[in-house]
């Protein structure tokens, strides 16, 4: 029953389209089919048996074939009928490939017969006629294809707009299901390849695990615009009663989850395993690491070494550079539009599907957790349970100066004398900026370096998160109160040296992500009363511009509502991804726990008592809605 080309523009009749729902009057006509076909069967049949004569074997090879045939339609109408359903919905591309396949044999074989046998005007005749079909066919198949992309548009846009009705859910699920299948028929995507591997841990023990490779879509609304190749690292789980696969999603953007992976297992990994029952599988995310196409690019900014540091010539430096490379990313053939949340999130429900899991869990990390929160809104029925680590939310890429200020404020709780201190040497440095001595790290040559309270507020935002370095915020600010700024200045020297672009993949997420115009507003009003002024966005506020992608949008920046299990862990002393951030995601998931981790700041060490809770949470145990852990 052939299909109409137009996709209705609401989710119900495009739904019914793909679940293949028959009506009243299409079962009566694959019941008339069915009758005609068995009647073609039973004459075919009859003709075989009554045929007078020794037959020759082409012409019993020519009845079996068109027996088969007609009882291979019977059999297909039968089961459409009897699941009153009509599996072809979306047969198009396998169907007008076949008809393609069957018009070119129809060519190679019928014309160089007739032609051996010295018919040559049959030759003629069957020659065009073979054209004709197979024109038709090609025809039909680029139709194929044009709706199905179609489809597969429509479902972007569906899934990013009902996500509140369960019929929609279930029939996304069943489109993203089949659109796979007809994927993979077409041979664009999907393909998966595999490799065993071993990870050596410290201990000089061995973990056997697989390495591979999954083709998705460059843009997963268009499948005809090429396909990328997404790296995974998968290790087996070792339990009796293995629960569902984690995929580790790691932080940046940029940053390798197979490393991840790898990192757990350096222990032996019975640390991992104790929290993990399932298999354990990290991702190289698209233009990441072993994935291919690679977006790392080696442009450094090139700052000057013995200068003051200055947001405005920096951010013009910065600008120039990243617009050249994006500039050439794109002569390269990269279509740098592609490099979103959205694909990201999409390529690893692809990544989920080709590795036959039903439900997997969710284990993100600061950007990672970013990602995880649009995995989890775009393919909730695949999703069993999730925890993020540093959460950053659909609308927190670009960071509240004032929540900023807050954990400024939880930092120097215990020392009532350390904000007034560090307000007095920014405005030191702002009336006159120091120099100070620091070490070149490749020469050893000493660098005079001039300092301004631009530099020592980027120093601070820095230092403030890293656990280990914002111990060292307290003696610094006072050695700096005194004249002495060694310790900022060999930071600064180094970032001076070492500022670069990183990866074109890094830039490119950020910049779709974006955020909301009422944040934006938020951000430029706080900034102005922020202990650290405008820093805490530098550079990516201003950055964006220059790689010029399309940014997600207002549904992208929506908060996530789900109804699953979700395990956000936070660092008290986290200024990138505050506590405030967590409550903000908390509010759309009632089933959400909040652990905030005392005296620890942005990406905070597996210590024992936050793994704990970790395994009591993949457990399924009861936790409390928040609690702060720790000394």
């Amino acid at each position: 029953m052939p299909i109409n080309d137009s996709i209705p523009p609401s989710s119900e009749p495009i739904l019914a389209m793909v679940r293949g729902e028959l009506s009243s009057s299409r079962r009566w006509f694959y019941r008339l089919m069915l009758l005609a076909v068995s009647v073609v069967l039973a004459s075919l049949l009859a003709l075989w048996v009554t045929e007078p004569g020794p037959l020759p074997g082409r012409l019993h090879f020519s009845f079996a074939a068109m027996t088969c045939i007609a009882l291979g339609w019977v059999g297909v109408l039968t089961w459409i009928l009897t699941r009153r359903s009509c599996p072809t919905a979306l047969d198009r591309v396998a169907t007008t490939w076949m008809a393609t396949l069957a018009c070119c044999v129809f060519l190679a074989v019928s014309v160089p017969i007739a032609l051996f046998r010295g018919h040559t005007q049959a030759a003629l005749w069957l020659g065009v006629t073979g054209g004709a079909m197979l024109v038709g066919a090609l025809f039909l198949l680029r139709r194929a294809y044009s709706l199905r992309a179609r489809l597969r548009a429509k479902l972007a846009e569906l899934e990013g707009v009902s996500r509140s009705s369960v019929t929609s859910l279930v029939g996304i699920v069943l489109l993203v299901a089949l659109l796979a299948w007809s994927g993979e028929a077409s041979g664009e995507e999907g393909v998966l390849t595999r490799k065993p591997t071993t990870i050596t841990s410290r201990k000089g023990t061995s973990v056997q695990a697989e390495t591979g490779y999954v083709k998705v879509p460059v843009k997963h609304s268009n499948p005809e615009a090429g396909t990328i190749e997404i790296a995974f690292i998968r290790v087996p789980s070792v339990s009796d009663e293995p629960g569902p696969p984690t995929f580790i999603l790691a932080g940046g953007p940029g940053d390798s989850g197979m490393r991840v992976v790898r990192g757990m297992f350096m222990d032996g990994g019975d640390r991992i395993r104790s929290v993990l029952h399932g298999d354990i599988i990290g991702i190289d995310q698209r233009g990441v690491g072993a994935s291919r196409p690679n977006l790392a690019v080696p442009e450094r900014y090139g700052f000057a070494l013995e200068e003051p540091g200055d947001s405005k010539a920096y951010l013009a430096q910065m600008t120039e550079t990243c617009r050249a490379v994006a500039q050439r990313v794109r002569k390269e053939g990269v279509d740098l539009s592609a490099f979103n949340t959205v694909e990201n999130a999409d390529d690893i429900n692809a990544l989920r599907r080709q590795l036959g899991y039903e439900k997997i869990n969710l284990w993100g990390t600061s950007y990672g957790s970013h990602l995880a929160l649009a995995i989890l809104r775009r393919h909730e029925n695949h999703i069993d349970r999730v925890m993020i680590a540093s959460p950053e939310g659909p609308d927190q890429t670009l960071k509240r100066p004032a929540y900023v200020t807050n954990c400024l404020r939880r930092f120097a709780e215990n020392d009532r004398d350390l904000l007034p201190l560090m307000a007095r040497v920014f405005e030191q440095l702002e009336r006159e900026p120091v120099r100070a001595s620091a070490q070149h790290p490749m020469t050893g040559t000493p660098i005079s370096m001039g300092i301004s309270d631009f530099d020592i507020r980027l120093w601070t935002y820095a230092a403030l998160s890293g656990t280990e370095s914002s111990r060292k915020i307290p003696t610094a600010f006072q050695a700096m109160d005194e004249g002495d700024f060694t310790e900022p200045a060999r930071w600064l020297l180094r970032y001076r040296l070492m500022a670069g672009v990183g990866s074109a993949m890094k830039h490119a997420m950020d910049a779709a992500s974006g955020c909301s115009e009422r944040r934006r507003i938020a951000i430029s009003r706080e900034a102005e009363s922020c202990l650290l002024g405008d820093v805490v966005n530098f550079p990516d506020a201003t950055l964006a511009s220059a790689w010029d992608v399309p940014q997600l949008g207002d549904d992208f920046h929506r908060p996530v509502r789900s109804s699953r299990p979700v395990l956000i862990l936070c660092g008290e002393f986290d200024p990138r991804t505050p506590v405030e951030n967590a409550r903000e995601i908390q509010s759309g998931l009632p089933n959400s726990k909040l652990v905030v981790i005392k005296n620890e700041a942005h990406g905070f060490r597996p210590r024992e008592d936050v793994l704990s809770i970790v395994r009591s949470f993949f457990r399924g145990e009861s936790l409390p809605r928040e609690q702060w852990i720790g000394m």
